[in-house]
């Protein structure tokens, strides 16, 4: 696999396209733990991210071909994996699991409990929301860049971001730092 390292994604996905599979091998390899993080914080379930990623791979795979614009497969990968997370939840969003929340052990307590008030608020809100919310602020999408992932008009997309970040914001209002 090292051959594809310095290879950019457009290259990758044409030699996929042309049969070479070691290609297309690279390109997971090369998004996978990135998106498998998105999809969590979309989901709060590590093993529906987990699914979702796998689902937005395999139809990546067998769609490739229609792929106009070789340059945009993180764009199209991630809106293919985003709208199979999304599929997957049910109609209450599922509650994320504060101990996974904070992997690094070096996290001040300071710290921890901002990140898990954030993880808490972010659980607490509409699957479309917290979906826009990252899709927004972890991955600096645009409205129209998030309305395409997503499938929506952009007025969905700026309505659940203005109702997203109120919730946010009362949420979060109690927070306060220890040191201050």
């Amino acid at each position: 696999m090292q051959q594809w390292a310095d290879a950019d994604d457009a290259t990758l996905v044409l030699l996929a396209v042309a049969g070479e599979r070691r290609a297309f091998t690279s390109l997971v390899r090369r998004h996978q733990h990135q998106l498998v993080n998105l999809l969590w914080r979309i989901t709060g379930d590590l093993a529906a991210a987990e699914d979702a990623a796998q689902i937005g791979f395999v139809k990546a795979w067998t769609n490739l071909a229609r792929l106009d614009r070789p340059e945009r497969f993180r764009a199209w990968l991630r809106t293919i994996a985003v709208r199979a997370a999304l599929d997957g939840l049910g109609p209450a969003p599922r509650n994320l699991d504060e101990g996974e929340a904070i992997a690094d052990p070096k996290v001040s307590v300071a710290r921890a409990e901002q990140r898990l008030d954030l993880v808490g608020a972010l659980a607490q809100l509409t699957a479309p929301q917290r979906a826009c919310v990252l899709l927004a602020h972890a991955e600096g999408l645009s409205h129209v860049e998030i309305a395409e992932a997503l499938a929506v008009p952009v007025g969905t997309v700026k309505s659940h971001l203005a109702r997203a970040l109120v919730r946010l914001r009362a949420l979060l209002s109690e927070w306060r730092p220890a040191d201050g």
